[in-house]
């Protein structure tokens, strides 16, 4: 029987207010069907306790005609099939869907969010990503790690060594960036293929945009609800300089360039969150005491909207690393205000578009010295343009 399906696993989800969460997704399916054209199908599993769940279907577009479902499975019929297997008694679960689902796919993929291989986020988080790829792996399904983050573990806890585990048992480990190609090779002695962000893959998709410019060259400006806010889980309290950081950039900018403000997460329903970019951005226009030219994005964009629109300014600064992947891959000047481990060892593949600064517990008294180092790289990349 020729198998052309496959499972899916780690964040999937197609209208996620984080247009990297949405790039993650639709880069995932672009990047499974250019490893393999014959893929006709993608599962995404998904699992329930109690209440039986409908399975969801999804059409990404009329040029791509792949089937993708996510369909959920009764855990007790999961670790059925699991004992059964490996007790060589699956003949008594064959009926059951899990079981014809797992038989006839070629492959299990997992991108665990992107950069949640990692214990940062907690064991729990970890765990949520893990456990399907640790099933998958004990049904001897092909298991593949797709483009990621790899650590940083803080400790040699159940998280490394559950990492550990399924690294070594997968076929093929893809990382976005040479710190985790480092870091799996090293750590768990495996060898490991560099591959670009999956995002480079979706191309911009063009919108109507009017940009009343009046001459001034045009400055894109992601700013980070999650850093502006500075109360986001796990990472509060790390950015209490990132308000003025802003406040001085754009003073600077304001005279001599036209500003486009561009969220990259946003909820355009309005409902209150702590990394809301469109709401970070709306008030700190509000305490703006300055003449400034400029435009707010506030649309419901999807990702590729947004690299459309990235893609029309003269140079790009940014806090989110899918923005920032988006100015890299149009070819756009770019500084990136970092405040994640992940971005530094990714940027430095694309060194030649731009920089980047690490925010993370700067003070007020950085504040002007990284202004100074934003301004002097836009007018030396514009002059140059």
């Amino acid at each position: 029987m020729i198998k052309n399906s496959v499972m899916l696993h780690g964040g999937i989800d197609f209208s996620h207010s984080n247009r990297g969460c949405q790039a993650l997704s639709f880069g995932s399916i672009d990047f499974i069907t250019s490893l393999d054209p014959t893929i006709k199908k993608i599962i995404l599993p998904a699992y329930y306790i109690r209440r039986r769940r409908v399975s969801e279907y999804f059409e990404l577009s009329p040029d791509k005609p792949i089937f993708i479902e996510r369909k959920f499975y009764s855990i007790f019929s999961v670790f059925l099939v699991l004992i059964l297997s490996k007790l060589g008694l699956s003949i008594f679960v064959r009926r059951l869907s899990f079981f014809r689902d797992v038989s006839s796919c070629r492959y299990f993929f997992n991108v665990f969010g992107g950069d949640s291989f990692s214990d940062i986020y907690g064991t729990k988080q970890f765990l949520e990503f893990a456990i399907p790829s640790l099933i998958a792996i004990m049904l001897k399904m092909d298991h593949v790690l797709l483009p990621q983050t790899f650590g940083p573990f803080q400790r040699k806890a159940i998280p490394f060594y559950v990492g550990r585990f399924i690294v070594r048992r997968s076929s093929s480990v893809y990382a976005r960036d040479i710190k985790s190609m480092e870091f799996i090779s090293e750590t768990y002695n495996y060898e490991v293929k560099l591959s670009s962000d999956v995002s480079f893959l979706l191309p911009p998709k063009e919108i109507r945009l009017e940009i009343k410019s009046n001459g001034l060259r045009v400055v894109g400006i992601n700013i980070s609800g999650l850093c502006y806010f500075n109360s986001y889980r796990g990472v509060s309290s790390r950015f209490d300089a990132y308000k003025n950081l802003m406040i001085s950039l754009i003073h600077r900018l304001s005279e001599h360039y036209y500003i486009i403000f561009i969220p990259h997460t946003y909820n355009t329903l309005g409902t209150d969150s702590s990394s809301d970019d469109l709401a970070a951005i709306i008030e700190f226009i509000s305490h703006i005491d300055f003449p400034i030219q400029y435009m707010l994005i506030e649309n419901n964009f999807s990702y590729s909207e947004l690299k459309f629109i990235i893609s029309k300014c003269d140079y790009f600064i940014g806090s989110r690393m899918h923005s920032i992947f988006s100015s890299i891959d149009m070819r756009i000047p770019f500084y990136a205000l970092s405040y994640s481990y992940k971005f530094s060892s990714t940027i430095n593949l694309y060194s030649e578009f731009g920089s980047h600064t690490s925010i993370i517990n700067i003070d007020s008294s950085e504040v002007d010295n990284i202004v100074d180092k934003i301004v002097i790289d836009i007018n030396q990349k514009l002059d140059n343009k």
